[in-house]
């Protein structure tokens, strides 16, 4: 679509305000943190044993939980894009749509109610003679906690990337008789790769900075992050600048992940198409229709059994009695007063950088016959 210079000069007005309100919100909490004494204090806490041993589980606990989340998510995407009239296929990615928006507390306890000593699945393995061979604590908890939050964004993000792919590859794929681990190999990987860089990096940033996880089902101070850390030292120690030093540490580490994702060139379009109704053969056989059901399934419960302890953990209290306390609706007034407030600011800011991005782009001179 092209712009007049009038169209062009305001929408690149307006991405610079945003671009500066964005940069002097984060500058001024960064620079704040420096004239604080965290400059200086950073040096020492480098070589603190203690601190080394929570930057290693940081770093350990955020690159598995990024890796098992990318891992389960590619299968599950696929299987969502092979199996377009698979009943119930929208309610599970709506149901996807769900731990994003749960508060990570009541996930945690949800995950509790599933994984935990007295949770189903021990319930179940001690009826068969097992004694209690799941511990939700630890990190193979906070493992499962990061995967049960962030597979679902994963899904959903290459699901769209399978979608994008143009119908006519699927109909050149079905005219060659390509197989399933072929048509993953030219059409589906091609498509998932370029994505990969960006949602690891979300990921990982995500678990990087987990702190409610971790605290509710980190087991002990083996388990410990950088977040953790910083509530300990202004909890337990009040140690003010030793909290500032590690929040600087934390800010290091997050740029270190963006200046990593930047290396790598972004997802490009996937080519030219008519618009023509995407038909996918390579999921009509009955094998990778039953694999495909099976994947699925397995996601459906590992990501609905949580939601479902909760929602039984929920009828069992007195809700007609928390409806009736004022405090709860004055929690949940400035609940949606903030989230409101924050999305329609979060979306502004976004609309305005995306249009004077879009305007910055310099025309395409058309070559003379």
């Amino acid at each position: 679509m092209l712009q007049t210079a009038a169209e062009r000069q305001r929408a690149l007005t307006g991405g610079a305000i945003s671009l500066a309100a964005v940069t002097l919100f984060v500058g001024l909490a960064a620079f704040s943190l420096l004239f604080a004494g965290g400059g200086a204090a950073i040096v020492g806490i480098l070589f603190d044993p203690y601190i080394l041993r929570v930057l290693r589980f940081t770093l350990l606990q955020a690159l598995l939980s990024t890796a098992l989340s990318i891992a389960f998510a590619i299968p599950v995407a696929r299987a969502l894009a092979r199996q377009p009239h698979f009943p119930g296929r929208i309610w599970i990615i709506r149901l996807m749509a769900v731990p994003m928006g749960l508060p990570v507390l009541i996930g945690a306890l949800g995950m509790i109610g599933i994984w935990g000593r007295h949770g189903l699945l021990n319930w179940l393995m001690m009826n068969i003679g097992l004694d209690e061979p799941v511990s939700i604590y630890g990190l193979t908890g906070i493992l499962l906690a990061h995967v049960f939050f962030n597979l679902p964004l994963a899904c959903r993000l290459m699901l769209a990337g399978l979608e994008r792919v143009p119908a006519e590859y699927w109909l050149m794929a079905s005219t060659l008789g390509m197989r399933p681990r072929s048509v993953f190999r030219f059409i589906e990987w091609p498509a998932i790769r370029p994505l990969i860089p960006g949602i690891a990096g979300l990921v990982f940033m995500l678990c990087a900075t987990s702190f409610t996880l971790v605290l509710t089902l980190g087991g002990g101070p083996a388990a410990t992050t950088i977040e953790v850390a910083i509530y300990q030292s202004l909890r337990f120690d009040f140690d003010p600048g030793r909290a500032i030093a590690l929040s600087l540490l934390q800010i290091a580490l997050t740029a270190m992940i963006l200046g990593a994702m930047a290396l790598f060139p972004p997802a490009g379009d996937e080519g030219l198409t008519e618009g023509q109704d995407i038909k996918r053969l390579d999921g009509k056989g009955p094998c990778a229709r039953l694999a495909d059901s099976l994947l699925l399934l397995i996601a459906v419960l590992f990501l609905g059994l949580p939601l479902v302890s909760i929602i039984a953990a929920g009828l069992h209290a007195d809700l007609i009695k928390l409806l009736q306390e004022p405090i709860f609706w004055q929690s949940a007034g400035m609940s949606w007063a903030i989230s409101l407030s924050a999305a329609l600011l979060s979306i502004i800011l976004s609309i305005a950088m995306i249009l004077a991005r879009h305007a910055s782009v310099p025309k395409r001179r058309r070559r003379g016959p």
